[in-house]
């Protein structure tokens, strides 16, 4: 057990952290060699001068691009690891809640490969050692409707409910995708309440605009995909960073790109 304060442990921690930024493969070196290869074979030479150079050398001289892609899973779970067993509450339970967002995305690559017919990939495609979803269990489903009734009341809650209602309704992936963020990102911000207040407005300034960007998006649905406005309130997240969630609401009954006209400019270029 532990025997460090709360406080010493993240300061601990973020010291492992920086320490750990050596490891980073610099910006410049990504885009002036890693971006420019043209093949496999000169993209792995590249990286031969990063931190993964000794992890390459491990793998033998012919490296496939899923060994590839498997050594960078591999270095990502053993630093995300680090941070969560490091970590004190409430930290640690929201950084849980934050991760997330990965099942979110495999399991929604695993819906649309459902609806669009496309066969699935081995379940270790999609999980990761941190994974909070059983990926057979959900591979096993034959439809849309299996799919999610398979999936941890626990984990989506209302989005269960709901992303059911709109498939039902509109046959629409991107309203069932909108249903799930959304009920990810309000479960977050409850998770972000039991942070202390300096670090709670540290961590809002990095997620505020991930949430407004949804919002904007989900107040763009029934424009562009048609369902009903009724569904925008059980969708926008309530709690804004920079965009105003009462005048999202008033969206729908106006033309799409009057969008940029109610929503703050630094999101335009986005939008538009």
């Amino acid at each position: 057990m532990r025997s460090m304060m709360p406080a010493q442990d993240l300061a601990y921690l973020t010291a492992r952290c920086h320490a750990n930024r050596v490891r980073l493969i610099d910006t410049a070196y990504i885009s002036n060699y890693l971006a420019k290869a043209k093949s496999l074979d000169e993209f792995v030479n590249y990286m031969y001068a990063t931190y993964y150079g000794e992890k390459l050398t491990q793998l033998g001289k012919e490296i496939s691009e899923d060994a590839l892609l498997r050594l960078f899973l591999d270095v990502f779970e053993e630093r995300l690891q680090m941070i969560l067993s490091g970590l004190p509450r409430p930290y640690d339970e929201f950084m849980r809640s934050y991760i997330l967002k990965f099942d979110i995305k495999n399991l929604l690559r695993i819906l649309s490969e459902t609806i669009r017919g496309i066969p699935h990939a081995p379940a270790e495609s999609y999980r990761y050692k941190f994974s909070m979803l059983n990926y057979e269990q959900l591979l096993k489903a034959g439809n849309m409707k299996e799919l999610l009734e398979v999936l941890p009341k626990a984990l989506f809650g209302e989005a269960l409910e709901l992303a059911m209602n709109l498939w039902e309704k509109y046959k629409s992936f991107y309203a069932i995708e909108l249903s799930f963020w959304s009920t990810y990102y309000k479960k977050l911000i409850e998770k972000l309440k039991e942070i202390p207040g300096e670090d709670a407005a540290i961590i809002w300034a990095i997620i505020g605009t991930e949430i407004d960007l949804m919002n904007i998006s989900i107040a763009l649905g029934p424009m562009k995909y048609g369902f009903a406005v009724d569904y925008l309130d059980k969708m926008l997240i309530e709690k804004s960073y920079r965009v105003a969630v009462k005048k999202l609401k008033e969206l729908y009954a106006l033309e799409g790109r009057s969008v940029v006209e109610v929503v703050p400019q630094v999101y335009s270029e986005i939008i538009e």
